[in-house]
């Protein structure tokens, strides 16, 4: 019974140190661009908002490429024209390629077509309506929210065109 007692005391402390330990192991093997709170600079070649934001920076993408607000703002978008929400995230090397091509080629997305760019970090809600379980992850949506394709691995401007239903 003793054994026991003693087990029950000392182990939640084991676990706790070795937990805290892990942690401190795995901020310090993190590169500098993977790492949320990392400083970034805007124009950089992954393209981050400052640390502060810690992800992709739409400023002069706009009416083309625009950070997702609320789901009524997309769907105001969707009942304009084709709107496509991309669920990135900054630390993603295949979100970072679409968002290199995205910004060289912006301007060509088809004609009347909105990106919303959604922080795959934070919107768990949103994910868990279009049922996406991982970044790099487009869904178009229809102007009631609906979903009218999905799909993943695109990681340009011409292949989000050929897949955008509609057009």
């Amino acid at each position: 019974m003793k054994i026991f007692a003693c087990i029950a005391v000392f182990l939640p402390a084991v676990f706790q140190a070795g937990f805290a330990e892990g942690q401190k192991e795995n901020q310090s093997s993190m590169s500098a661009g993977d790492s949320m709170t990392a400083p970034a600079m805007k124009g950089s070649d992954d393209m981050m908002e400052p640390a502060r934001k810690g992800f992709f920076d739409t400023t002069g993408l706009a009416p083309y490429v625009v950070p997702f607000t609320t789901e009524a703002a997309a769907r105001a978008l969707a009942a304009k024209g084709p709107t496509v929400y991309f669920f990135a995230a900054s630390w993603c090397p295949n979100c970072r390629a679409a968002m290199k091509d995205i910004r060289a080629s912006y301007k060509s997305l088809a004609k009347g077509a909105t990106l919303v760019l959604v922080n795959y970090d934070t919107a768990s809600a949103l994910k868990t309506r279009y049922g996406v379980t991982y970044q790099h992850t487009f869904v178009q949506i229809d102007k009631a929210g609906k979903p009218v394709a999905v799909w993943s691995g695109t990681s340009t401007v011409a292949r989000i065109n050929s897949r955008i239903s509609g057009m």
